[in-house]
C-alpha cells in the first residue's frame, strides 16, 4: 500500500482590524520582499470596498508561493518545492523559514493589535486502491455506514479546542486527481483517474482565543506554535489513517 504523506500546500494568514491605508505602504512591503517575490500587482478597488478584497499581490520568484495582502489580513500560500513534498521536516522548516517573511510585514503595521492566526495545510496519502475501497475504508469512521457502494466521495472533520487557546479543524476526505487537459470538457471517470486517496486538511488558529477573550490579541511569536501543533494534528491524522 502507498501511502507515503506527500506535503502539498499550505496558507498561513494573520488577521487584524481594517487598515484601509494599506495599499500605501507598498513600497515598504516590497523592500522587504524584493530579494524573493517579484514587484507587488496592485488591484485596483477603492479603499471603501470589501476590505478582504486583497490590494496587493507578491508572487515568488520560484513561482510557488504568494502574499496577498488586503486591509485586514497577510496571507502567505505556498507550494512545497519537490524536495519538501515527501519529507515531514523539510516541509516544516521550509514552512517557518517563510513566515518569517510575514513576521517582517508586521512591522511595517506598527502599533496595530493582531487579532488571530491561522494554518491550513494540505497533505495526501495515496493508496494502491481503487475509489469504492478508499470509501469503504474511510467509512469505518462513521460506522454504521449504510449502502458504502453507493457513496462516491466522502468527508470527515472534527473541531477541537486545544489548550483554551487554539482551534484545530482537521478534515479527512477521499481524493482523486485526472490527467491535465486543455481540450474542453472532461469525462472523469474513476477507473480512469492517475491517482486516488484520503486527502487531509489541517487549519489550526488561535481564533479560539480570540472569540473567548474580549482583552486578547495575537502576537508574531505564536505562528511558530501553530506550525508545530499543525504538523502534530498531520502527523496523528497520518497515524489513524494508516490503521484503518
Amino acid at each position: 500500500m502507498s501511502d507515503l504523506p506527500i506535503y502539498v500546500s499550505s496558507s498561513l494568514a494573520l488577521n487584524f482590524p481594517r487598515q484601509k491605508d494599506i495599499r500605501r505602504k507598498s513600497n515598504k512591503f516590497e523592500d522587504i520582499l524584493e530579494q524573493e517575490y517579484s514587484q507587488p500587482q496592485a488591484i485596483s478597488v477603492p479603499d471603501d470596498f470589501d476590505p478582504a478584497v486583497p490590494r496587493l499581490v507578491f508572487i515568488s520568484q520560484d513561482g510557488l508561493g504568494q502574499i496577498v495582502i488586503s486591509q485586514i489580513n497577510i496571507t502567505l500560500s505556498i507550494n512545497y518545492p519537490s524536495e519538501c513534498q515527501t519529507d515531514r521536516t523539510e516541509a516544516k522548516n521550509h514552512l517557518l523559514s517563510k513566515s518569517h517573511k510575514l513576521c517582517e510585514l508586521i512591522e511595517i503595521l506598527e502599533e496595530v493589535k493582531l487579532c488571530y492566526w491561522g494554518l491550513t495545510s494540505v497533505i495526501r496519502l495515496g493508496r494502491d486502491l481503487d475509489n469504492s475501497n478508499i470509501i469503504s475504508q474511510m467509512g469505518r469512521l462513521l460506522q454504521p455506514v449504510d449502502n458504502s457502494t453507493e457513496i462516491n466521495d466522502i468527508s470527515v472533520k472534527i473541531t477541537r479546542v486545544v489548550s483554551e487557546y487554539f482551534f484545530s479543524n482537521v478534515t479527512w476526505k477521499n481524493y482523486r486527481l485526472w490527467p491535465n487537459t486543455d481540450s474542453g470538457p472532461q469525462r472523469l471517470s474513476n477507473a480512469e483517474a492517475d491517482e486516488s486517496g484520503i486527502e487531509i486538511l489541517v487549519d489550526f488558529n488561535d481564533r479560539y482565543k480570540f472569540n473567548e477573550d474580549p482583552e486578547h490579541f495575537s502576537k508574531p511569536d505564536v505562528v511558530e506554535k501553530i506550525i508545530e501543533n499543525s504538523f502534530n494534528e498531520i502527523d496523528r491524522s497520518i497515524e489513524k489513517i494508516r490503521g484503518l
